[in-house]
């Protein structure tokens, strides 16, 4: 055997050549490593802390629930009084000097805050003059927001079966919101606080899972 030249290899042949040690090192290298899978690695992190982060949203929003349907009494009104404008209104026939009307009203009460927005279905006493009107009304909510009853006067424009302007009036209802007693909003407060807790526990468990 000349020791300068490559011999071939036989599949059984287990003796050290140098040919061999070359050909098997040249293959070795092509050979590829065992390496952790980063993107897995990656996507399993991301699900951790996706699945994390819900679960605190999720307690608080349930918490939030639960307070409304404990401490939450439905918002009634009693002769509130309310003013505002007329969208979509429109007028019938004169019937026996009372007039059909039905439109939409955007009212802001004027002795508290906020206000009410709801469709009425009703009448107004004296039918238009001269493109004008300026009448009494009573109409009843027609709505599924709230169930009652507004009345008052509306002021403005009718042209062909359509009027435009303002009311004025008072509103008995209820079911249009709802509102947290005194002792809600303490349990609320005690949620908020159970929730300022729970962020960093969260930011805990998600980096322990990254280790």
């Amino acid at each position: 055997m000349n020791p300068g030249k490559l011999q071939p290899l036989k599949r059984s042949d287990t003796r050290s050549y140098h040919g061999q040690t070359v050909v098997r090192c040249w293959f070795e290298a092509f050979l590829p490593a065992p390496a952790k899978s980063a993107s897995m690695e990656i996507e399993r992190k991301t699900v951790v802390q996706i699945a994390v982060s819900v679960a605190v949203v999720a307690v608080f929003f349930v918490g939030l629930i639960g307070l409304s349907s404990v401490y939450g009494s439905e918002v009634s009104y009693e002769n509130e009084p309310l003013s505002g404008t007329v969208d979509n209104g429109e007028l019938g026939e004169s019937v026996d000097g009372a007039v059909s009307f039905q439109g939409d009203l955007d009212g802001k009460f004027t002795e508290t805050t906020g206000g009410i927005e709801v469709a009425v279905n009703g009448s107004v006493d004296e039918p238009p003059t001269d493109g004008r009107l300026n009448s009494a009304f009573t109409a009843t909510i027609d709505d599924t927001i709230a169930n009652g009853t507004i009345s008052g006067t509306l002021n403005g424009s009718a042209s062909n079966g359509t009027f435009e302007g303002t009311f004025e009036g008072t509103i008995t209802a209820s079911g249009h919101d709802t509102e947290v007693t005194a002792d809600g909003g303490l349990a609320l407060v005690g949620l908020i606080v159970v929730f300022i807790i729970l962020m960093p526990i969260a930011g805990y468990l998600i980096e322990r899972s990254n280790e």
